[in-house]
């Protein structure tokens, strides 16, 4: 049985309530050990601002932007360390990257062709044995094959697939290419897309359609 104070803690939360009843529920789960701390710090990593709180974590890390001269967010410092704490959550990652750049795509059968890569990273997420990793491997060389020059209409959204691909398939990506290079080219709603999918996984929330 639940501890009676996390589920008033959970039926506040559910009810209305907001980042403070959040934060709460979130260190009550944490202290009864139904949520594993790395699963929080995951979420926090990704950005989610109540697992940075209940966390009492700082801003998500950050560069000096030489020619701005202003800060700006260190993607791939996040990427390498999310990676390090979980294979499966930077690869939920790169697959909500992935699937919020295919909105851009204006070619129906490259929309097509992404959708069905992004199936077997699903098909992967939900059983990671060897055999979908090996089709993970496949997907992921064709999909190097297939990028384009920077740019073109579905450059992006393959690069980020065929990264999160080879994450997948446990293998080495070509040349100097390097998982945390999945935002080396930010589009809107990227990190957002990728906080919301990545941190409902970790929490054991279902996402929001």
């Amino acid at each position: 049985m639940r501890d009676e104070h996390l589920r008033e803690l959970e039926r506040r939360f559910r009810q209305g309530g907001g980042e403070e009843e959040e934060v709460a529920y979130l260190l009550a789960r944490l202290r009864v050990g139904e949520l594993p701390a790395e699963r929080l710090r995951i979420a926090a990593l990704v950005g989610y601002a109540p697992a940075r709180r209940a966390l009492e974590s700082p801003d998500a890390p950050q560069l000096l932007d030489h020619r701005s001269r202003r800060p700006i967010p260190d993607d791939a410092g996040m990427l390498r360390e999310l990676e390090q704490l979980s294979t499966e959550a930077l690869v939920r990652y790169g697959a909500a990257v992935t699937r919020n750049r295919i909105r851009g795509v204006p070619i129906p059968a490259a929309v097509l062709s992404l959708n069905a890569g992004l199936e077997l990273i699903e098909a992967w997420l939900a059983n990671p044995n060897e055999e979908q990793a090996g089709e993970a491997r496949v997907l992921a060389e064709s999909m190097w094959q297939g990028v384009g020059a920077p740019g073109a209409p579905t450059s992006y959204a393959s690069y980020a697939l065929a990264l999160t691909a080879f994450v997948a398939s446990g293998g080495e990506v070509p040349g100097a290419a390097q998982p945390e290079y999945l935002l080396s080219h930010v589009q809107e709603g990227d990190r957002e897309a990728a906080c919301a999918a990545v941190s409902a996984w970790a929490l054991g929330e279902a996402p929001s359609a």
